[in-house]
């Protein structure tokens, strides 16, 4: 991934400790184009002769920041969606139990299948943070991962 630094990389406001949210939607984006995620990747990039080595050094520190955060960020929100789909699984779970009872007891019609539409309800949101929302924040999770620990070239 190759990136040119020409002028002011930094957020207006932030005082020069965060950088432009421009700059990691690029990388982030650039990222996605690598067909072979497998192999090593380095991140190049390409500052003009106005930014002193310390500086450069300085950008580098805060992308490795930036992408330390947020894997952090993710690894929490995994764990808050297995929280939820477990509680969503119990949930419905017992309300299936309790649609088996009615259906034992041959309790009214109506309100057993309302019961058992709300069960499956249950169960499926369940799956679906399990399987579907984990899944794609694991692949972020994954891509931070790889863009934190990958090697930074600083080229002038």
């Amino acid at each position: 991934i190759i990136v040119n630094i020409d002028n002011n990389p930094y957020q207006a406001f932030s005082g020069n400790n965060m950088l432009d949210m421009d700059l990691y939607e690029f990388i982030e984006n650039t990222f996605m184009l690598i067909e072979n995620k497998k192999k090593k990747i380095n991140l190049k990039l390409i500052f003009s002769d106005s930014f002193a080595d310390e500086e450069k050094k300085r950008i580098i520190s805060l992308i490795n920041m930036h992408y330390a955060l947020k894997y952090k960020e993710i690894k929490k929100s995994i764990k808050k969606t297995k929280i939820i789909a477990w509680t969503l699984l119990l949930i419905g779970s017992i309300i299936m139990g309790l649609y088996g009872f009615l259906c034992y007891r041959n309790i009214n019609f109506i309100f057993r299948e309302t019961i058992g539409i709300f069960s499956w309800v249950f169960l499926w949101e369940s799956c679906n943070e399990f399987f579907f929302t984990n899944n794609s924040f694991r692949l972020k999770m994954l891509q931070c991962l790889i863009l934190w620990e990958c090697e930074k070239i600083i080229q002038s």
